[in-house]
Order: C-alpha cells, then sequence, then structure tokens
C-alpha cells in the first residue's frame, strides 16, 4: 500500500464514527500544459477514491480534468485516459481561461456531494485534504 493509500486507510480508520457516507465523490484538476504531472495526478486520484470506495465512505467516484487549451500532448493524453476509464471526464477549452476560468468551468459539473480541486503539481498532498473530509 503506497502511502497515500496508507494514511488515506489509517485516517479512515480513527474517524470511522464520525465519517458520513457521501454517494459520489468528484475531483477535478485543471490542467495548462501539464503531460508530465497529468498521469501522476489521476493515479493518486484514483488510489485515494478507491480506498474510499472500498471503505464504504464513498459509493463512486469522477475525476474531471479542465484541459485549458494546452499546446503539450495533455489534450491526448486527458482523452485516452477517459476513453480508458469511465471514471475520467474532460473538458476541453478552445482558449485559455486560465485557472479562474477553469474552475469556473469545473464548479457546475458538480452535481455531486462533495468535490475537491487539486493542483495537478500537488496531487498528494491535495488529495490528503480531501481525506479529511471523507
Amino acid at each position: 500500500m503506497s502511502g497515500v493509500a496508507h494514511w488515506v486507510y489509517a485516517t479512515s480508520l480513527n474517524s470511522a464514527m464520525n465519517t458520513a457516507h457521501f454517494k459520489k465523490l468528484s475531483i477535478f484538476f485543471p490542467m495548462w500544459n501539464e503531460e508530465e504531472y497529468l498521469e501522476r495526478a489521476l493515479s493518486a486520484g484514483r488510489e485515494l477514491c478507491d480506498v474510499l470506495v472500498a471503505d464504504g465512505e464513498i459509493e463512486t467516484y469522477e475525476l474531471i480534468i479542465i484541459d485549458d487549451a494546452s499546446t503539450d500532448r495533455t489534450p491526448q493524453i486527458a482523452d485516452a485516459a477517459a476513453a480508458a476509464d469511465p471514471r475520467v471526464k474532460v473538458v476541453h477549452h478552445p482558449v485559455s481561461r486560465k485557472l479562474g476560468g477553469s474552475m469556473k468551468t469545473g464548479l457546475p459539473l458538480q452535481l455531486v456531494t462533495l468535490f475537491c480541486i487539486p493542483m495537478p503539481t500537488f496531487p498528494l498532498t491535495c488529495l490528503k485534504c480531501v481525506a479529511q473530509f471523507v
């Protein structure tokens, strides 16, 4: 078990009596030219969510990538991830809207109980924050 999964597992065991059960956890990743970090961010998100599903904290999850008009391979990597995993969704901006615009795009997509917006370059730290609230 990796560091994140172990930390989440220990946290969920320690707070089992105070933890609410959520139907769905949605995590979205604002991305601009993040080809080096996208897969790592998605892996960290999947790892955390799989532990939360196994622990009965959430029923399901989705990982949403907001591609902010990237000029590298981010759009292709994101589309491939979505094609391989139905829990991954991608929204492409044709013109860069910057971080604030990406957040405005992602927030209305959250028709779920709980969400988080981690930055792709710090996926492990941000996902540990999510675990505190689940």
